[in-house]
């Protein structure tokens, strides 16, 4: 991907929202049930909500504008969800779930391209790698973090793992593809 493309960080603003129309494939994909009006936002899915769309040129600095615009207002921001971290409290970026449910919500947002704080770590001379949906070293990265990865201990991580033999991965996949792949089956939580 183009490295100039400045990508981006949702982050949700207005509790209370109707959903919009779902069409099928959000109704496979989300094994959660889908209900209109929302009235408890904390465990509404994502899309329900509404948002507001924050760029960086980096992960890292769309980290920043979320953790700056999110202690500027946290009572605005109050349904976007949060991680302790060092005994405090900061948003994260959505899962990558999450913000594939908001994208299929939202037709206006196809397009683009989104961070998450969903993890992908590989473990070294191998194949095998873990899905992390809520990667809190991804949402904890220092202010002056400059690599293009972040080492970390694969045996101490809690993830979903996958054997990168078995499947195909670095191609695109048809729909029903989709619908049997470990990955995808990982980040939908039905594995």
């Amino acid at each position: 991907m183009d490295s100039t493309i400045e990508k981006k960080m949702i982050i949700l603003s207005c509790p209370g929202i109707l959903r919009t129309d779902i069409d099928q494939l959000i109704k496979e994909l989300v094994p959660r049930p889908i209900e209109t009006p929302v009235d408890d936002v904390s465990s509404a899915p994502v899309s329900s909500c509404g948002y507001e769309i924050i760029s960086g040129n980096s992960y890292l600095a769309a980290l920043q504008k979320l953790r700056a615009q999110y202690t500027s207002a946290p009572d605005r921001y109050s349904p976007h969800p949060t991680l302790e971290i060092n005994g405090n409290k900061v948003p994260r970026p959505l899962t990558l779930l999450e913000t594939l449910e908001m994208r299929l919500a939202r037709s206006e947002l196809l397009d683009l391209f989104f961070y998450s704080c969903t993890g992908i770590v590989y473990l070294a001379n191998s194949r095998m790698s873990k899905l992390i949906p809520v990667c809190s070293e991804l949402c904890a990265l220092p202010k002056d973090f400059k690599d293009s990865f972040l080492p970390t201990p694969y045996a101490s991580l809690q993830g979903t793992e996958l054997d990168l033999s078995h499947g195909v991965y670095d191609q695109l996949l048809g729909f029903d593809t989709v619908l049997s792949h470990p990955f995808w089956l990982a980040v939908f939580n039905f594995l």
